[in-house]
């Protein structure tokens, strides 16, 4: 840069920074040195400097000043709807040279300007008129239709609600086919043959509804009740006795029971209040008493001696002391002697007794049993078991005593 250009330059920055607008005077700061400028309610931080004019050096060439110059004021404009501001601009009609003034103030002012329409009374949004339904290339295709809104609402109006596009299916719309009910059938007859009951009415659904149609929303069935003639009088029913309850030294009362089968109804006679009886048991000694035998058993073996079986068992336990002596359940006997084939004879043979069992009553007289089993099985020309193999006796507890009932 020649040294005319820099003496132009330093002369631009010095003129600027004389004709710069601040609300407050900052202290002088020494060549060099940060200081701080306050430009209306902004702090400026930085480094700055100035410039000057060298004492006593001859002008490197004259300069006229050319002052910046602003354009007339175009015309008052608004940006559009009910905003209550209007605007006016300029633009720049000279440029300041070097040494000329730059312009100063604003290009563009504004002022409230409220328009008439926009004080008139409320206005409410309003849409156009719905467009013309897009072409149908096919059935399956979605035909189209939309519209605007014509006029926004003012401050106090009502803002438009709704659909601006619509579609809909370019096949036919199937007619909506609501329900229907059949009529009501005939009251069924009554349930009762007197007195009050119930009888019912039916119907059915007599078409279905289609394509969004309105369902059936209603009973298919009713029932009310109904009355015939006065039922007549019907007595109270009870069964039969049970059998009285078992009776030994630890049961020293018995009992039997029955139970009201029907209740009376319409005025029938009432049912009796003995449900239930109770007596004490007789003392007199009870002996146990047996089955009869039952069928033999089939033989066991065709040939060469079989055995074959039959069982009895005790009918009633021994009570109040009564006895029940030694005796036979079962009994086995030979049966089929004759040979299959020539060779010696065996004969059958028993096993010795078992221990026997415990006593049946925990207190007083009881029975009790023990067993043997055939050891060896007799060959067909040898004897068969002719014993029992399953005894039976009386036995008594005298761990408890008697008390009579009270």
């Amino acid at each position: 840069m020649t040294s005319l250009g820099a003496l132009a330059l330093g002369l631009l920055l010095l003129l600027k920074l004389a004709r710069s607008d601040f609300s407050t005077a900052p202290p002088e700061a020494t060549w060099g040195q940060t200081r701080s400028l306050v430009a209306a309610d902004r702090i400026c931080e930085g480094y700055d400097e100035q410039w000057g004019a060298c004492a006593d050096l001859p002008a490197c060439s004259s300069c006229t000043p050319q002052d910046c110059r602003f354009a007339d004021w175009s015309d008052w404009y608004t940006e559009g709807e009910c905003t209550g501001i209007r605007f006016r601009r300029r633009a720049l009609d000279l440029q300041n040279n070097q040494c000329g003034s730059p312009c100063t103030g604003a290009k563009i002012q504004s002022e409230e300007d409220p328009q008439g329409q926009c004080l008139a009374t409320t206005a409410d949004c309003a849409f156009s008129p719905w467009s013309a339904w897009s072409q149908c290339n096919n059935p399956e295709d979605q035909a189209m239709r939309e519209r605007k809104i014509q006029s926004m609402s003012s401050k106090d109006g009502t803002p438009c609600t709704g659909s601006v596009k619509e579609t809909k299916a370019c096949s036919p719309v199937p007619v909506s086919v609501p329900c229907q009910f059949a009529p009501w059938q005939e009251w069924t007859s009554c349930s009762a043959t007197c007195g009050s009951g119930r009888h019912t009415r039916m119907r059915r659904i007599d078409i279905e509804s289609a394509n969004g149609g309105a369902t059936c929303n209603d009973a298919v069935l009713e029932a009310k009740i109904c009355s015939v003639s006065v039922c007549p009088g019907v007595d109270c029913q009870v069964g039969d006795w049970s059998s009285w309850s078992v009776c030994d030294r630890t049961h020293p009362q018995q009992y039997r029971s029955r139970s009201i089968q029907r209740s009376p109804i319409n005025g029938g006679a009432e049912c009796p209040s003995e449900l239930s009886e109770i007596q004490g048991c007789s003392t007199a000694p009870e002996d146990c008493t047996l089955s009869a035998w039952t069928e033999w058993s089939a033989c066991d073996k065709s040939c060469f001696g079989g055995q074959k079986y039959r069982e009895r068992n005790i009918a009633s336990v021994n009570d109040m002391g009564g006895r029940c002596g030694s005796t036979s359940l079962r009994q086995v006997a030979a049966c089929n002697d004759g040979p299959c084939f020539a060779q010696g004879p065996v004969n059958c043979q028993l096993s010795e007794w078992m221990a026997w069992s415990a006593c049946s009553s925990l207190c007083g007289a009881g029975t009790r049993s023990r067993k043997r089993i055939v050891q060896t099985l007799a060959s067909p020309d040898g004897s068969g078991c002719g014993s029992p193999l399953e005894e039976v006796g009386s036995c008594l507890d005298t761990r408890c005593g008697q008390a009579d009932c009270r």
